[in-house]
């Protein structure tokens, strides 16, 4: 239980590092609700990948081949976790003045 859990503090203490770059309270909101967010999704997308592709395979059928699958669905945690944060501090920066 611990391996997994030290990822998951790393990526919430980004999380609130990414949120301290921006003064709103939504901003900052924003960000921190899409570590979490991006985390599931992305550790969802890389666990159902993996098993479409073992089965495309001819495995995944055996107890054995959940060790593939779990590590993918922990890659894509990281991915998820630390992408969707970085595109919202892209998204909620502040507009610059066209007209100067």
């Amino acid at each position: 239980m611990m391996p997994l859990l030290i990822p998951i503090i790393l990526i919430l203490l980004f999380g609130f590092w990414l949120a301290r770059r921006r003064s709103g309270i939504w901003q900052k909101v924003t960000i921190i609700v899409a570590v979490p967010i991006g985390a599931v999704a992305g550790g969802y997308c890389g666990s159902t990948i993996c098993n479409h592709v073992m089965h495309l395979q001819g495995s995944g059928e055996s107890h054995d081949d959940i060790i593939p699958i779990a590590a993918s669905a922990m890659a894509g945690l990281l991915i998820g976790g630390l992408v969707l944060p970085l595109l919202c501090l892209l998204l909620t920066r502040k507009k610059i003045d066209q007209a100067r």
